[in-house]
């Protein structure tokens, strides 16, 4: 008989359930798996949710694990620690995909009007607090602020694919998921609360009045653009144009 001590984890950046396994044999001492769980905690910084799940099968092998209860025939089985700490961690840093998606979770926008959306909420935390929302820049474009990952990930999308491309299966579609994923990122209810609120104030709005919103004079947009492509809007230019 082999007792398996399974620890699991949910990346929804990576859109998997993760786990890292040790297997301890009939007679032998779990310290292995105290070791690993030690580690686990010690590093989890920012208390990531980690469960611990103990199984007793006749077989050391991970795929009879997956046999044996529906819920790990999905879960990815990591080969290190460290792999399972990257998906532990992945969730904690934000991208302007991630902000487009809480965004869509709970109201309808086309990419245009997402895109200034986003931009709001970036000003609006910068604004607040003087750190980034997330991570990627922020350009000056034709039609306003572009933020760069939504701007490659989302150029082939049309609008009426967005939600699907950028809502998973694995979200499940719902607003209470993607409140669990912003709320594990650093500093997430704050976040949530600024994004809340930009939406409240400027939701209702069309894709061309945010785009008139950005355009006035004294913007950020409007200091940063000279015609061209790829006109980067330093943080520290936001700052002294937002009002």
């Amino acid at each position: 008989m082999y007792r398996h001590y399974i620890f699991t984890a949910t990346s929804y950046t990576k859109h998997r359930r993760v786990a890292i396994e040790v297997v301890v044999g009939e007679g032998e001492q779990n310290q292995h798996a105290k070791e690993v769980h030690r580690e686990i905690m010690g590093r989890n910084i920012h208390s990531v949710p980690v469960s611990l799940h103990v199984k007793d099968l006749a077989s050391a092998e991970t795929e009879d694990v997956k046999k044996s209860d529906p819920y790990f025939e999905k879960v990815y089985f990591c080969k290190s620690v460290d792999e399972f700490m990257e998906y532990v961690n992945a969730d904690l840093q934000l991208s302007s995909i991630d902000i487009a998606a809480y965004i869509l979770s709970r109201m309808d926008a086309g990419k245009l009007k997402l895109q200034k959306l986003v931009y709001l909420c970036y000003e609006a935390y910068l604004k607040q607090t003087g750190q980034q929302l997330f991570d990627d820049g922020i350009y000056a474009f034709q039609y306003g602020p572009v933020a760069e990952d939504f701007y490659y990930q989302t150029r082939d999308y049309k609008d009426e694919d967005l939600r699907d491309k950028l809502i998973t299966d694995f979200d499940d579609h719902t607003p209470t998921v993607k409140d669990c994923r912003m709320a594990r990122a650093e500093d997430g209810l704050t976040k949530m609360a600024v994004i809340k609120e930009v939406l409240q104030k400027y939701g209702d709005l069309s894709a061309h009045e945010l785009v008139a919103l950005t355009h006035q004079p004294g913007t950020a947009w409007e200091t940063a653009y000279d015609g061209t492509t790829w006109k980067r809007i330093p943080d520290s230019l936001i700052l002294r144009c937002a009002k």
